[in-house]
């Protein structure tokens, strides 16, 4: 199934996500509209993201931190923070999609975390990349992570990459 717009095209099952699902991707193409996406599709969206106060006490961090959530909230995607675990099942469970990066030091570093996750939820668990072809966002559900990597290596950004690791 592909839904197009004037900027974005799904390819893949999109109704698997109605009543509600954890997606995981990889920091590949433009990852960071992914969400907003799903809103606009009127899918309840949830992230989780990183809290950099949490490593570096400073105020700039807080202000990072800060700038960081009103970006990534401003198109009603809810952010989460990795110690609201009982906020996010309970939302997953409402039919909330969940969206998570699983790359860290290897491509699956985070992959078990998200999988007992979903399990927990008692939802589905599907991958997701999302890149820039031709002017247009292409938002591919339930895909094959490393076979898309390896058709399109410039658009994977992760830092793993250059310390020769897996």
């Amino acid at each position: 199934m592909v839904k197009k717009s004037s900027k974005y095209r799904i390819e893949g099952e999109i109704k698997g996500l109605d009543n509600g699902a954890v997606l995981y991707s990889c920091h590949f193409g433009v990852w960071e509209k992914m969400p907003g996406i799903l809103v606009q599709l009127g899918y309840k969206t949830g992230i989780i993201v990183n809290r950099y106060a949490d490593y570096n006490r400073t105020i700039f961090a807080r202000i990072g931190d800060h700038i960081l959530y009103r970006m990534r909230g401003k198109d009603g995607v809810r952010v989460f923070y990795k110690n609201n675990v009982r906020e996010i099942i309970e939302f997953i469970r409402n039919k909330g999609v969940f969206c998570a990066l699983i790359d860290g030091d290897t491509l699956y570093a985070k992959y078990q975390k998200i999988e007992k996750l979903a399990k927990k939820s008692r939802v589905p668990l599907i991958s997701f990349a999302l890149s820039r072809e031709d002017k247009t966002a292409v938002l591919r559900i339930n895909c094959n992570l490393e076979r898309i990597i390896a058709e399109r290596p410039y658009d994977y950004w992760w830092f793993y990459k250059s310390r020769g690791k897996d």
